[in-house]
């Protein structure tokens, strides 16, 4: 029953499109608030799942480039976003779901 629902739901509701919608505004969001804060952060992904590094310089490509990340300024990101009540999955990476709104992804930016 559960799964006939939810195929109801994705069938009449551009679920999909929100999602990606809302993950593109979220990884755009943190690249840019870091930013204002002197610090560059590289968001890979496509719509609802997304990583982020803290990086001096160049992108993430390969799992060397994933190595050269910054992950003590991570910790401490995320440790500061839990105290604003955002809970951030360590190593960088991101996931929505159909329960997301403008208004999660507005409290997040507002806390990075």
């Amino acid at each position: 029953a559960a799964a006939l629902a939810t195929m109801d739901v994705l069938e009449r509701e551009p679920v999909h499109e929100r999602l990606r919608l809302l993950g593109t505004r979220l990884r755009d969001g943190l690249v840019a608030a870091a930013a204002r804060h002197g610090r560059r952060l590289v968001a890979n992904g496509p719509g609802p799942v997304l990583f982020t590094w803290f990086l001096e310089d160049g992108e993430v490509r390969t799992f060397r480039d994933h190595l050269r990340a910054d992950f003590a300024t991570y910790g401490r990101f995320a440790e500061l976003m839990l105290h604003e009540g955002v809970r951030v999955i360590p190593g960088g990476r991101w996931y929505l779901n159909a329960a997301h709104t403008d208004e999660h992804v507005d409290a997040t930016l507002a806390a990075a």
